[in-house]
């Protein structure tokens, strides 16, 4: 490749020791025996260059894509455990099992590495991931190769933000991780090593999750295999286990507390050292003004025991982020984008307007003559049709004005003497009823009853609401306007969800709301009311399963319709 730096694969004019553009000392060889000297070739197109990371079940390199000319990732199966390889020798870069018992066990994990390799390439556009561009088998193993992330580790960031971040950029950071990795839970595949070093920041501010999947790449289920991918404080208690019972939620709890490191500038206590007495200090006594959502949300995935946390990455990602803070500020995203929507339309509209006005403004003249040449010919064509079509009108005239002369005797007023004769007879003094006029509720006679009495008071009550939604749904007094009187809507709620519903209350600069959280067919439910004066209240949002809805009201009357109301 010429002269080249390995440490970043640019081009160097002379005999550097150090690159200018990465600082790679290009003439040291440091590298351990183990590990592929830079400049060996893979899979004849793929030049390695520095090592970028080694775990317990592999090796990753920076490489060149010969063909491609672009920097990639390779990642080589290599459990230290099993495996050795001299790169001095005659095969320098082929491994070898330490003994012949280990070969079944290698080949399990090479079997595992194959699997992660295609399951990760199934979610080649997912955002939190690293993406898997090609898989090859060479020198008695096999590697895989991944986008190169031109960025710092999220450890590293953190070193240079302080060592800890906002929650709103905590929040935005981890946003697309958890999204990734709730699709890659339901292909039955768990990371198992998430923290602050396998998490990459690009320079494009974008973060991605790396090494997926490296405890599954040896899977014999011996403490031993367990104990190396274990990084402290980060690991669950079952990981502590050769046999403890793993899930979703063993990822749950890394997330967590990675986040936790992220806010609190301190690495949680290791889980084994919290089983007698936990003495996991809480993140407000770390960050002031910390939303109460996303500590307990935090706390509760850092649970020792895992029937105790959340199950699932989607369960997390919803009490972080389908809050009722949460809830309103995706809602005025969704109304940006709308609105963003709607201006791109309308300026794409103006401009084929101007573009056609442009056109026909350019062809005017040619446009006019044309006018001028079909007009002629359309008047030639049509002409004596035309003539033709007066003579024959003005000669059918003539004969209805002779007939007209000769006409037989007047019978419309016999016609109409028989006609009375066939109808019911109104005597003069009667007439027929107009139509009833219904007064409306206001002018209507007062019932005492107490439906109507509710009803009344509601519209009274119903003034002080500002009207900014026809459909909107308003309440006085806890009873629906004129919909439902025997029951407020907190029992309605109730007697729609599955359990006993959860109601709790939000103070924003724009009001106060009130939230409704209920369960429906195993999908979590949400309902917002905005507070106001006279013990008023109204429907200004819904969700359904943590997605935000925008024609709320119907979602409420459907509510209403499957009860009978």
């Amino acid at each position: 490749m010429g002269n080249i730096c390995y440490g970043c694969f640019a081009a160097l004019k002379g005999d550097e020791n150090v690159c200018p553009y990465c600082g790679y000392r290009l003439h040291e060889d440091t590298t351990p025996i183990h590990i592929l000297k830079p400049g060996t070739v893979l899979n004849q197109k793929y030049t390695i260059g520095k090592t970028l990371g080694e775990g317990g079940f592999g090796i990753t390199y920076l490489a060149w894509d010969n063909n491609m000319q672009t920097k990639i990732a390779i990642k080589e199966f290599y459990p230290a455990n099993l495996v050795r390889r001299d790169t001095a020798s005659k095969n320098s870069t082929k491994i070898y099992t330490i003994t012949t018992s280990y070969r079944e066990e290698f080949h399990t994990g090479l079997e595992r590495f194959v699997k992660e390799a295609s399951v990760l390439a199934k979610f080649f556009n997912l955002p939190g991931i690293v993406s898997v561009k090609d898989f090859f088998y060479e020198n008695e193993t096999a590697y895989i190769v991944m986008e190169y992330i031109d960025g710092i580790t999220l450890k590293e960031y953190l070193k240079r933000k302080g060592g800890k971040l906002t929650v709103d950029e905590t929040l935005a950071l981890m946003r697309p991780v958890m999204e990734s990795l709730a699709v890659v839970h339901r292909s039955k595949m768990l990371h198992r090593d998430i923290s602050p070093d396998n998490l990459m920041l690009s320079s494009d501010s974008q973060i991605k999750l790396i090494d997926f999947g490296s405890a599954r790449y040896y899977d014999a289920q011996s403490d031993q295999s367990m104990t190396v991918v274990l990084k402290h404080g980060y690991a669950p208690i079952e990981q502590y286990s050769s046999n403890g019972h793993q899930g979703a939620w063993t990822d749950v709890y890394s997330l967590c507390a990675t986040m936790y490191r992220m806010l609190a500038d301190k690495v949680p206590e290791e889980a084994i050292n919290r089983v007698r007495e936990d003495s996991l200090a809480s993140l407000s006594s770390f960050v002031k003004k910390i939303p109460k959502n996303v500590e307990s949300a935090i706390v509760k995935g850092l649970s020792i025991l895992p029937d105790k946390r959340q199950q699932t990455v989607e369960e997390l990602y919803r009490d972080l982020y389908m809050s009722p803070q949460g809830m309103r500020v995706e809602k005025r995203n969704r109304a940006y984008r709308n609105i963003n929507k709607f201006l791109t339309r309308m300026i794409a509209i103006l401009l084929l307007f101007i573009v056609c006005a442009a056109v026909l403004w350019i062809k005017r003249d040619e446009i006019r003559e044309f006018q001028d040449r079909a007009g002629g010919a359309l008047y030639a064509v049509l002409a004596p049709g035309k003539e033709e079509a007066e003579e024959t009108e003005r000669r059918m005239q003539r004969e209805i004005e002779s007939e007209a002369e000769v006409t037989e005797p007047d019978t419309k007023e016999a016609d109409q003497t028989e006609d009375l004769a066939e109808t019911d007879i109104v005597p003069a003094d009667q007439s027929r009823p107009e139509k009833v006029f219904v007064p409306e509720p206001e002018t209507a006679q007062e019932d005492t009853s107490a439906g109507t009495q509710s009803y009344q008071k509601m519209r009274s009550g119903a003034e002080s609401v500002p009207e900014t939604d026809s459909a909107v749904v308003k309440v006085k007094n806890g009873r629906l306007n004129n919909i439902v009187s025997d029951h407020t809507v907190g029992e309605i709620l109730d007697m729609y969800s599955d359990r006993e519903g959860t109601w709790y209350t939000y103070e924003e600069a724009e009001g106060t709301f009130v939230y409704y959280e209920g369960l429906k067919n195993g999908e979590p439910f949400v309902l917002e009311f905005e507070v106001y004066a006279n013990d008023v209240f109204k429907l200004t949002g819904a969700a359904l399963n943590n997605t935000v809805l925008e024609r709320y009201s119907d979602f409420f009357q459907g509510i209403l319709d499957s009860l009978g109301f």
